[in-house]
């Protein structure tokens, strides 16, 4: 068994406007600081102002060969 996660982020929101590259940067340090430290994976993302954009999915799938 593997596990797989997929990450989705959304950057059509206000908060993607000026600097879209470094905003998505942001929230991937933050998901990245989030599993490292503390071991969690949220299912949400949040951008700079609050708003969802976007979703964090794992599973776990059989490796076939």
């Amino acid at each position: 068994m593997t596990q797989r996660t997929t990450i989705t982020i959304h950057d059509d929101g206000a908060a993607f406007e000026d600097a879209p590259a470094t905003e998505t940067a942001r929230i991937l340090r933050l998901l990245a600081d989030q599993i490292e430290h503390d071991g969690i994976w949220p299912e949400q993302l949040f951008d700079i102002k609050g708003n969802t954009c976007g979703y964090v999915k794992t599973e776990t799938c059989r490796v076939t060969r």
